[in-house]
């Protein structure tokens, strides 16, 4: 059963330390939510500087770094 994407946000925060890569982050996303893999990859990017940046450290590879410094400035956050 698919949930919603901002449920499967917090569902993914929750599992940080077992993604292993922003490709794992966005296919649990598309596991969990039902939706195409490109709308799971916007939403990821959306949030992920936003709500991750607290997790920089403990996400493997570097995840929240990874994510393009302009993308505050492109969803308006």
């Amino acid at each position: 059963m698919a949930i919603s994407m901002q449920d499967a946000i917090e569902k993914l925060k929750g599992a940080a330390g077992t993604i292993r890569s922003k490709e794992d982050a966005i296919d649990f996303l598309v596991k969990e939510t039902k939706l195409p893999k490109a709308e799971c990859e916007k939403a990821f990017d959306a949030v992920a500087k936003v709500d991750f940046k607290d997790l920089a450290g403990k996400l493997p590879g570097g995840i929240a770094d990874k994510i393009p410094s302009d993308i505050t400035k492109k969803f308006g956050l």
